[in-house]
């Protein structure tokens, strides 16, 4: 009969997206049920190194939770956190870069689950449909930065947003007016002013 993982002890797999799983026994909760941490890296020699390290904090008791917050939720929590630090546009565009893009294209899933492959499919398709606007930049910058924070936290292993490449905006052609019609227009312009000149 196999013998049963222990607390802190853990395993490796490969997963479908390419990514290494590294899953940590936490032993048993109050309920009675075992509970299980799960963490990600991009490569195997890493996942083995974060076997290691978590293997260890599991051991010592630091390892409480057995998932991450929902993107929403650590999204809420790190705008609320830093909100005091930023200029009142900054502010109002993360609000609106958080709000108009990112909880409605992630904010369902977890931490852990936002892969860079997930990303890269939502900037993808940002660019066919709206043309990679400057919004969905900003977006893209402000979910990098949150990552950067769940990173130093050791809520993820990897930042999935820095891992991905942003689309070039779609150039807009520029047409010039023919001789006529900067005529036409400096004629009006002309009228106009004349107009506006005279109230």
């Amino acid at each position: 009969m196999p013998k049963r993982r222990g607390r802190g002890e853990g395993s490796i797999r490969q997963r479908t997206d390419g990514r290494w799983e590294v899953r940590i026994d936490l032993g048993r909760g109050l309920d009675g049920r075992r509970c299980r941490k799960s963490a990600f890296a991009s490569t195997q020699a890493g996942a083995v190194q974060l076997l290691r390290k978590l293997g260890g904090r599991a051991a010592d008791g630091q390892l409480l939770t057995t998932s991450t917050p929902t993107v929403r939720k650590f999204l809420g929590e790190w705008f609320e956190t830093n909100r005091d630090s930023w200029r009142p546009s900054t502010e109002r565009g993360y609000r609106g870069a958080i709000d108009g893009y990112l909880v409605k294209a992630f904010g369902h899933l977890r931490l852990e689950q936002l892969t860079p492959r997930r990303i890269q499919r939502w900037l993808l398709d940002q660019k066919a449909e709206h043309g990679a606007r400057r919004r969905v930049s900003l977006a893209h910058a402000v979910l990098r930065s949150a990552l950067s924070n769940a990173q130093r936290m050791q809520l993820v292993t990897i930042n999935a947003a820095a891992l991905v490449r942003v689309p070039t905006p779609n150039r807009r052609a520029i047409h010039s007016l023919t001789v006529d019609q900067a005529i036409a227009f400096q004629r009006v312009a002309t009228i106009h002013d004349w107009a506006r000149s005279s109230w």
